[in-house]
């Protein structure tokens, strides 16, 4: 089931990087969107819509580090 979703979580255009970890959490994905109304239609769309997740943290949640940042088109790294 980890593999199947790591491979339709690469095929995603908005996906930069996928890592399968251990504890908590089994995946942690970057994401590149525009704009925050993006980076939750991606979540709400793409990710809650998927058997295999459960939860993901409340962006409120995450802590100032790990928030969402905005980077000029162009520069958000590449797979």
């Amino acid at each position: 089931m980890i593999s199947g979703f790591e491979a339709y979580l690469a095929e995603l255009p908005e996906a930069v990087s996928v890592f399968v970890v251990s504890g908590d959490d089994d995946f942690v994905v970057h994401v590149a969107v525009p704009d925050i109304e993006r980076l939750h239609a991606f979540l709400m769309d793409r990710f809650s819509a998927r058997r295999e997740v459960v939860s993901f943290p409340q962006l409120r949640d995450l802590p100032a580090d790990e928030q969402p940042r905005t980077e000029p088109p162009g520069r958000h790294g590449t797979r």
